[in-house]
């Protein structure tokens, strides 16, 4: 936040912290701006937390592939719905499964 100073062509406009609006452009231009992967590793995807395996939830997140177009996704999430999903999650994950094939 800049502070208006009155009547007072001598004195520099500073922000909150005292800085210059030179000065803190200097000071971002000097930060890190490195983009990081993401997960922290780069490497494989890491494994699923306990919710987000509940294959209720990886029914949604199948619908949700599909309607970006990643059938690949979509599908991998449907496998492990069909292993292990009640019957009725089973049943509509073959069913889903069946329309990607389409």
């Amino acid at each position: 936040m800049l502070r208006v100073l009155e009547d007072s062509d001598d004195e520099e406009i500073k922000d909150d912290d005292g800085e210059s609006p030179e000065e803190s452009a200097k000071d971002s231009a000097k930060e890190d701006h490195t983009v990081k992967p993401f997960g922290g590793t780069g490497g494989d995807a890491e494994i699923l937390d306990e919710e987000s395996s509940d294959p209720e939830i990886q029914l949604d997140l199948a619908r949700a592939y599909i309607s970006m177009g990643d059938k690949e996704a979509a599908r991998v999430i449907l496998d492990e719905v069909v292993i292990n999903g009640s019957e009725e999650q089973r049943e509509e994950a073959k069913k889903m499964l069946e329309l990607l094939v389409r």
